[in-house]
Formats: C-alpha cells, sequence, structure tokens
C-alpha cells in the first residue's frame, strides 16, 4: 500500500472514521429486522432472488439473531457469501428488480471522481472533455437530494450511491461523525 494512502487510513481509524465490528453486527440486525417485517413473495421483487432463496433468507431471517448465524443459515454451494451480502444490502436498500433493469439498461451514466493525485490535477479537465459521460465530484452536480422514485437512471443511480455512504457513515467508531449526506460536502480527495 502506498505511503500516502496508508496515512489517510490510519488518519481515518484515528479520528473514528471506520467501521467497528459492533456497528456491522447492529447492521445485520437490522436487516434481520427488515427481512423478518416481509413475506418471501415480496423478497422475489428483488433482483436475483428467486428459485427457493427467497425462502431461504425468510427463513434464516427468522432463526438468526446475528451476523454469523445468518451467513452461516444462508450457506449453501451455490450460493458465495459475498452474493448473499449483496443480495442482503439490496434487500436493505429496498433496491428491487425494476430499479436494477432501470440502471442495467443505461448502463453508467456519469463517472464519479473520489479523489486525485495533486500532480495529476489537470487529467480531470482531459476527462471531463473527451468523456461522453458526465464527470462529477459532488453529487450536486446531478441532484440536490436523493430520489428513490426518479424515472432518470443518473438520478437514480446516485440516490444509491448517497444511501450507501449514509449507511456506511452509520458504522462509524465517532458517533459525532454519523451524519447523513456527508457526500454533499466532504472535501474531495487530493493526495
Amino acid at each position: 500500500m502506498p505511503l500516502k494512502s496508508w496515512q489517510i487510513l490510519k488518519d481515518a481509524s484515528y479520528e473514528g472514521r471506520i467501521p467497528t465490528k459492533e456497528s456491522i453486527e447492529n447492521l445485520y440486525i437490522r436487516m434481520i429486522d427488515n427481512i423478518r417485517r416481509k413475506n418471501p413473495a415480496q423478497l422475489k421483487n428483488f433482483f436475483g432472488i428467486s428459485a427457493g432463496l427467497e425462502n431461504r433468507i425468510y427463513k434464516a431471517a427468522l432463526t438468526s439473531g446475528s451476523s454469523k448465524s445468518m451467513l452461516n443459515n444462508l450457506n449453501a454451494k451455490n450460493y458465495t457469501e459475498s452474493r448473499i451480502k449483496r443480495k442482503l444490502l439490496q434487500i436493505y436498500f429496498n433496491l428491487q428488480e425494476k430499479e436494477i433493469k432501470l440502471l442495467s439498461k443505461s448502463g453508467p451514466n456519469y463517472i464519479r471522481v473520489l479523489g486525485i493525485n495533486k500532480n495529476k490535477e489537470y487529467l480531470l479537465g482531459e476527462i471531463n472533455n473527451k468523456s461522453e459521460l458526465p464527470v462529477i465530484i459532488n453529487p450536486s452536480q446531478l441532484i440536490s437530494k436523493p430520489d428513490f422514485d426518479s424515472n432518470s437512471p443518473a438520478e437514480l443511480s446516485i440516490s444509491f450511491d448517497v444511501l450507501a455512504s449514509d449507511l456506511y457513515s452509520l458504522l462509524y467508531q465517532n458517533i459525532n461523525l454519523r451524519k447523513a449526506r456527508q457526500d454533499y460536502y466532504q472535501q474531495f480527495l487530493k493526495i
């Protein structure tokens, strides 16, 4: 790992901007609770959840009280753990098949730059001039607030992007940093 990247990670740890095991476990408890509020038929509305996986997820939520037991109950030869985790997050985000199809049909809708090497900033202008897609640094360049009912693939995609960042911030050690919509005011990273 490059030294500068290591320093950024170390600073984030010192400031409490990294997830804890406890916060990740609490996320799984919220996921389990969310699934228990649904039925298998509702779970089938999520992309890639069919052929009995909906029943397996529902049953696992009813019999699990931790991340470990949930993942163990969903363990199967034909479903990798990472696939199961993606499906659980899809359910948690309420990212249903209709949204996945809309986003898949249009392909990427923007290029989101999270950071850049200070010596290579000129590349942003070049990418912006040559790209057919908008190059954005801040979600406000596309939306003023998340809109999960939007029919615009770009708006819907960036809305889920912001939601994922919001969820991640809830996992921070430092509770004072667990604020939503940080993507709108967080500094662009220049290393």
